[in-house]
């Protein structure tokens, strides 16, 4: 008989995971800041530079959030046997199709992009409170979809730099790295 070591809990999965990540605080902030660059980039050009922006800075999000956790004393890397793992990658391949849509409908309604992005991210949110077990990413989805951001979002403006949502977003991120350091 093989020997085989016992699957993780989803409790020990999602305690690996915060571990490992920091909570996703650090790819939290990336993502925001790849916004951010957007955002700056539309409101100085047209569309097209803006999208190809999100786009260059959003391949960025994991390999930042991970070094930022390597640079915080994390492992940026979970367990081997952790099933977590899988569905982030799952997860960002169902992204990756949003990402080809809103790029698409963007050819014929250019103004729909953002929101579309908004709406795919969003989506991803809700996954991510599954993977790290925490609720504040059912808050992050509902900031990303809310109307505020929709409406500026339909009129070319990522209001993802805009200096509440920023702020907002920041204390939540601190909370997070405090909060994650008395979790584990």
């Amino acid at each position: 008989m093989v020997n085989q070591m016992p699957k993780l809990t989803i409790t020990d999965a999602q305690t690996d995971m915060r571990k490992a990540y920091y909570g996703g605080g650090f790819g939290v902030l990336a993502s925001g800041s790849a916004w951010l660059v957007s955002g700056i980039v539309a409101t100085f050009n047209d569309l097209w530079p803006a999208v190809i922006a999100l786009y260059l800075c959003g391949m960025f999000i994991h390999p930042v959030g991970v070094l930022l956790s390597k640079f915080a004393g994390r492992p940026g890397k979970h367990e081997k046997d952790n099933r977590l793992g899988r569905l982030a990658i799952e997860s960002t391949f169902m992204m990756f199709v949003g990402l080809f849509i809103a790029l698409a409908v963007a050819m014929r309604i250019p103004n729909w992009f953002f929101s579309i992005m908004l709406l795919v991210i969003g989506g991803r949110y809700f996954i991510f409170e599954t993977i790290y077990g925490d609720r504040i990413y059912w808050i992050f989805r509902g900031l990303l979809n809310s109307p505020f951001n929709n409406k500026h979002a339909r009129n070319n403006i990522p209001s993802k730099y805009s200096p509440h949502f920023l702020l907002n977003q920041a204390y939540h991120f601190f909370d997070r790295v405090q909060r994650a350091d008395t979790i584990i």
